[in-house]
């Protein structure tokens, strides 16, 4: 009874120890994505107090897990001793009598303790089984996921048509809804531009469509490009098969701490100097690529080479242009562009929106003269 009350009371307080871990690791990572902007606004020193009070909860938390664990230990190794003491006794009461002889009575009080290991190792295999029960019912939402299709990005022919129909986005934990019943239709090999305000939801409708998240109503919808009825649910795509079909490069692309090649590549697969070459000078990076002190391998991000935001824009769009898949998503690709630039990679875009659909956010009005499509949020296509 009493290992009962022990276990009922360690569920509760691994339960809790998780939630605390879980907003501590949130709130860090929240903090470090922002620095830059509260180090701007001076609000470093109140996040960071935030931070230590999230710190001091975990800790408060994990204290509570370790003292019910000390417990639950004290009762297991008394149980034991006690249980070792009767046999002890036994064994005594047995030689004082002659029912057993001395070596026979070493032996079993040798192997007494023995005999009660697997006790004490279940008290430390049942806190590991606390956590890990708390950690599976936090993630059994995924898991519990339905299945994507089983169909492959080879089904779907190139260059799709791509289909919004109902789509309403809110954010989490709240009712607010930055997209409300958008019907929109972007064909099959054209370049679309999503223009509006800034805040009316250009970026998360790119986001949408990229399958990085998911519509709080409606669904996204992929046709191929021949005309048939054959179409898709995004949401219901595999993983791999998203990937092979959409490029995404966000509004601020992530650099990161590796080679320009490996920045451009990002892994995905071994390639000559001159393909990942041909992508920059297409993104209108060459003569930065000339100016770098080792070229393909001079190492960027953290440490290394620092980057203009315009020089980012652009090595996000060489990665697009490397990767070469049929759906290209770009998030204000030409922001902090000079003029002249700005031509460059319009051109660049020109020649890669062959055979592809591409829906880019622009605020600028050459990339939107640029486009096949414009779509307005809250106006009308044209």
């Amino acid at each position: 009874f009493l290992l009962y009350l022990i276990g009922k009371a360690t569920r509760r307080a691994s339960e809790r120890q998780w939630d605390e871990m879980r907003a501590l690791t949130d709130g860090f990572g929240d903090l470090v994505r922002a620095a830059a902007t509260l180090k701007i606004f001076r609000r470093v020193d109140a996040e960071g107090h935030h931070l230590a009070q999230m710190s001091h909860a975990f800790s408060e938390a994990s204290l509570a897990v370790l003292r019910l664990a000390f417990v639950s230990s004290f009762a297991l190794e008394l149980i034991t001793t006690l249980s070792i003491a009767l046999i002890a006794v036994s064994i005594g009461l047995r030689l004082m009598d002659g029912g057993m002889t001395f070596q026979a009575a070493v032996f079993v009080l040798i192997l007494a303790p023995q005999f009660y290991q697997p006790l004490r190792e279940g008290g430390i295999a049942f806190h590991a089984a606390m956590d890990a029960a708390t950690a599976e019912k936090a993630l059994a939402p995924y898991l519990d996921a339905p299945p994507s299709i089983t169909g492959t990005h080879d089904q779907i022919l190139s260059p799709p048509s791509v289909r919004t129909e109902a789509l309403t986005y809110r954010y989490p934990l709240t009712d607010e809804a930055v997209l409300t019943d958008l019907t929109l239709s972007f064909p099959a090999g054209k370049s679309t531009v999503i223009a509006g305000d800034s805040g009316s939801g250009k970026s998360t409708l790119l986001l949408l469509l990229a399958g990085q998240r998911s519509p709080s109503e409606g669904r996204i919808m992929l046709a191929d490009g021949a005309g048939t009825e054959h179409s898709y649910d995004l949401a219901r795509l595999t993983e791999e098969t998203r990937n092979a079909l959409i490029t995404y490069v966000p509004q601020e692309p992530h650099i990161f701490g590796a080679s320009l090649a490996e920045n451009v590549t990002l892994w995905t697969r071994d390639a000559a100097d001159a393909e990942i070459t041909a992508a920059l000078e297409a993104a209108a990076l060459g003569d930065f690529l000339r100016a770098l002190p080792e070229g393909l391998h001079t190492r960027l991000g953290m440490g290394g080479h620092p980057l203009s935001a315009g020089e980012r824009h652009r090595l996000g769009l060489a990665r697009a242009l490397f990767q070469d898949r049929p759906i290209v998503l770009l998030d204000e690709v030409t922001a902090g562009l000079d003029e002249e630039t700005e031509r460059c990679v319009i051109d660049a875009l020109t020649a890669f929106s062959h055979h592809r659909t591409m829906i880019l956010t622009a605020h600028r009005p050459a990339l939107i003269a640029w486009a096949d499509q414009v779509v307005t949020l809250g106006g009308e296509a044209r």
